[in-house]
C-alpha cells in the first residue's frame, strides 16, 4: 500500500500584486490624503477663533459678577483671580487678552483678542463685544 502525497507543484501558485494594482493603491492614498489635508485645512483658525469667543464669554460674565459685588469695573483681569475665575484667561491662540477700562470708545471696559495676527488692529482682533457670528 502506497501514500500518495501531494506534491507543492501541484497547488495552485500564489499570485502576487502587480505593479499597476500596487500603484492604483498609492495613487487612491494620494487623493484620500488630499482631500483630508483640505478639508481640515483652515478649521484650525476657526476652532481658535471660537475658543475666543468662549473665553470672552467667560471674563464678560466675571466682569459683570465682579461689576456687581463691587460697584465698580476692575482695573485688570488679574483681580478676577481666583474669585471669579480660576486664572487669568488666554485667547484660542494662547495670548493674553488685552484689557482696557474705561475704553477709549465709551464703554465702561473693553476687552480683546489680538487675534492670528498677534497685532493690534488688522481686522482679526476679537473684542468682548463682537458677536459671535459661528464662522
Amino acid at each position: 500500500m502506497t501514500v500518495q502525497t501531494k506534491s507543492r507543484s501541484s497547488r495552485p501558485a500564489r499570485r502576487a500584486f502587480t505593479l499597476l494594482e500596487m500603484m492604483l493603491v498609492v495613487v487612491i492614498m494620494g487623493v484620500l490624503a488630499t482631500v483630508a489635508v483640505v478639508s481640515l485645512s483652515g478649521r484650525g483658525d476657526a476652532a481658535k477663533r471660537g475658543a475666543t469667543f468662549a473665553s470672552l464669554n467667560t471674563v464678560q460674565s466675571s466682569i459683570q459678577q465682579f461689576h456687581l459685588e463691587k460697584n465698580r469695573y476692575p482695573s485688570s483681569l488679574s483681580e478676577l483671580v481666583p474669585k471669579y475665575i480660576s486664572k487669568t484667561p488666554k485667547d484660542g491662540w494662547k495670548r493674553e487678552f488685552i484689557y482696557v477700562s474705561p475704553s477709549p470708545d465709551g464703554r465702561p471696559y473693553d476687552c480683546y483678542s489680538m487675534g492670528s495676527d498677534g497685532q493690534i488692529g488688522g481686522g482679526d482682533d476679537i473684542s468682548i463685544w463682537d458677536e459671535d457670528t459661528g464662522d
